[in-house]
């Protein structure tokens, strides 16, 4: 069933479970060239009295090009079902395959901003903040060292995105 519009307040998710262990897909582009990622670091909440999400995009990544070109991005939220799909969209890159045509799932533009249509739950966001990592951002220095200092990630540092969310969409079938 199609995605329908529904209430922030009604987008009942644990936010630990989603972010960490289902994954979301992060989507930016036009209807021209859009591409997508999987990101296990984020979170949702607040921030300005605005709900929000925020995203930390490696610098390295191929989406991160289309978040620094667009406006909003997208923040999907797949059924387990599609673990395949997910796990080629987080080990891929775009910038050699078409992820959209090698998953077979499809993108829904709304307002513009990019989400999957086959999500059980996705939300569109205006960026409201873009905030590089520096290794002078880090005050656990256990955190620095295990994410920061080994071989191609050393000095890949992230970009944190805060997403104003514009748009809450539910399967209605969806559990």
């Amino acid at each position: 069933m199609p995605l329908k519009e529904i209430s922030i307040k009604d987008a009942t998710m644990n936010p630990f479970t989603t972010v960490y262990s289902d994954w979301l897909i992060v989507s930016a582009g036009t209807p021209k060239k859009v591409n997508m990622m999987v990101a296990a670091w984020g979170a949702f909440g607040n921030i300005w009295t605005k709900p929000s999400v925020t995203i930390y995009v490696r610098e390295s990544r191929y989406t991160k090009e289309f978040l620094d070109n667009n406006d909003t991005f997208g923040i999907s939220v797949l059924p387990a079902s599609y673990r395949k799909e997910m796990n080629l969209i987080g080990t891929k890159s775009g910038r050699n395959i078409d992820k959209f045509k090698a998953t077979g799932l499809t993108p829904l533009f709304v307002d513009g901003t990019p989400v999957l249509k086959e999500a059980k739950l996705a939300f569109t966001a205006d960026k409201a903040l873009v905030q590089f990592l520096s290794p002078q951002s880090f005050t656990d220095p256990e955190a620095k060292k295990k994410w920061y200092s080994k071989g191609e990630l050393n000095m890949n540092y992230h970009t944190v995105y805060i997403g104003e969310i514009t748009h809450t969409l539910k399967d209605p079938d969806a559990q």
